[in-house]
């Protein structure tokens, strides 16, 4: 019974997150605006559009140049979680496939960086009056969330084990929608409940900034104008 209800509460949540993220891209995708307004500098043709962007996509340089402390520990929480979703594909891939066999090791690194680095925005949202002054409750419960399933992750691989066969059992039959049992942990529980709580308000929070950069119209424009 508790299988079946986390099944479905996973479905349900992989659906809003989907659907969510579909209307938010129908939503890029409209024309809004009858006037270019690229950020200057910006570049004359497409392809320095695309190497400027590039260097914000995977060096954040803008934030580079406004806050070295928080560029690292953006840089870091960024880079972590990229391979913290490799190291979770062995839980979707049967059989696994060998470059995710052989970054788990580093996907355990990446966990604790992960934690750190969050932990560390947080204490900066808290500590610094100028940051702090411009802080929303909803800026601290993403990060909260986001320390409480990386901390319930760190703990399931370190502390309170579970039976990782049976959960990827679980996860494997999700897929062909007839849910086995899933493991009774505890922390388990709270890390998958949390991530689907995650997958929900994704799609409406600040986190979708990661996807709307590439719909952004001053940084994806070229200066038409002069």
């Amino acid at each position: 019974m508790f299988s079946t209800s986390l099944a479905l509460f996973l479905y349900l949540s992989l659906s809003i997150a989907l659907v969510g993220t579909v209307y938010k891209l129908w939503r890029a995708f409209r024309p809004q605006h009858s006037f270019p307004r690229p950020l200057t500098p910006s570049p004359f043709t497409h392809l320095g559009m695309l190497w400027k962007l590039s260097h914000e996509v995977f060096g954040f340089r803008s934030l580079l140049r406004a806050d070295k402390f928080l560029w690292l520990s953006a840089w870091l929480f960024h880079v972590s979680l990229l391979f913290i979703f490799f190291r979770h594909l062995r839980y979707f891939t049967y059989p696994v496939w060998s470059w995710v066999v052989e970054i788990q090791n580093l996907g355990i690194w990446a966990g604790w960086v992960f934690w750190a680095s969050s932990l560390l925005l947080l204490l900066r949202r808290c500590v610094l009056p100028r940051v702090r002054y411009v802080s929303t409750p909803s800026d601290y419960a993403w990060l909260i969330l986001i320390i409480f399933i990386s901390s319930s992750g760190l703990l399931t691989r370190f502390v309170y084990h579970t039976d990782i066969v049976q959960l990827k059992v679980f996860i494997l039959s999700l897929s062909q929608f007839q849910p086995t049992n899933f493991p009774t942990d505890t922390i388990i529980i709270l890390h998958i409940f949390g991530a689907g709580i995650l997958l929900i308000l994704f799609p409406f929070s600040k986190l979708w900034h990661g996807i709307g950069l590439f719909f952004h119209p001053t940084r994806t424009q070229i200066d038409k104008v002069r």
